[in-house]
């Protein structure tokens, strides 16, 4: 973040710590979806899935789409393992 914010120190830094940056953050935002379907496919409680934070809430916005979960889920898998 220093890298981005603070302009005024000379700082060596080129296209491809945004590319790194940019792959983590999908690694992120996947893992993150990935987890939501499998919360909502495998019906966990409350109180199992409730430590999962970030993944139970995504689990409860996806539930509102009528999709076929069973079928997206293994391509959102490969998807986040790619």
């Amino acid at each position: 973040m220093r890298r981005v914010r603070i302009k005024a120190q000379k700082v060596v830094s080129g296209g491809q710590d945004y590319v790194i940056l940019g792959l983590i953050g999908a690694i992120l935002l996947t893992g993150f979806l990935v987890e939501g379907m499998r919360i909502l496919l495998t019906a966990l409680p409350l109180s199992a899935a409730l430590p999962s934070f970030i993944g139970y809430p995504i689990s409860l916005l996806l539930d509102l789409f009528s999709v076929r979960w069973e079928v997206v889920y293994p391509y959102g898998w490969y998807v986040h393992a790619f």
